[in-house]
């Protein structure tokens, strides 16, 4: 999930940036491979992700695990005050 966060963070900055995130001392390139690299780093860590996935449903479902709660809604969470 990290690598997958920073190559759609990297972009985002990159593009909003417009021609200046191409340039070498921006960094967004630097940033970009090594996310790249991070989500191909076991293989492909989609397949990961789905063994995971299932497994916690299936202890959710069956072994009587709870799903935690986050103490912040949404839009707490995702504020673009704390990004501007």
């Amino acid at each position: 999930m990290m690598g997958w966060n920073l190559v759609q963070t990297s972009t985002t900055c990159r593009e909003r940036c417009g021609g200046m995130g191409y340039l070498a001392h921006s960094k967004f390139c630097d940033y970009i491979a090594l996310g790249h690299a991070a989500i191909t780093a076991e293989g492909d860590n989609r397949v990961l992700m789905t063994k995971i996935s299932k497994d916690y449903l299936t202890n959710v479902k069956f072994n009587g695990f709870k799903v935690p709660q986050s103490q912040k809604s949404v839009t707490e969470m995702v504020s673009l005050k704390d990004v501007t």
